[in-house]
């Protein structure tokens, strides 16, 4: 499948992340919460944030959209940019 597969230690912190075979970066637009949940720092709660935002506001029109949702901000958008598109 698409994604990114990432490995968390018993506390929850990302300890390795690597993409898929094709390098395929998770569409913010299209993804579902199981997708979103695999970014670094993004939960269930926040996956299920961020599609409800999509749902009453539409499409994200560039990744630094995404920072609009509740719960991410600046440092959470670092840390998930390089793993997320809008295409």
């Amino acid at each position: 499948g698409s994604g990114i597969g990432i490995v968390k230690d018993s506390g929850g912190a990302v300890v390795d992340s690597e993409s898929n075979e094709q390098g395929a970066k998770i569409n913010i637009n299209t993804a579902g919460i199981s997708e979103l949940d695999t970014l670094p720092g993004i939960g269930e709660v926040t996956a299920g944030d961020i599609i409800a935002y999509r749902e009453k506001y539409g499409s994200f029109n560039t990744i630094e959209d995404i920072m609009k949702v509740p719960r991410i901000k600046e440092n959470r958008f670092n840390t998930i940019k390089e793993f997320i598109t809008v295409e």
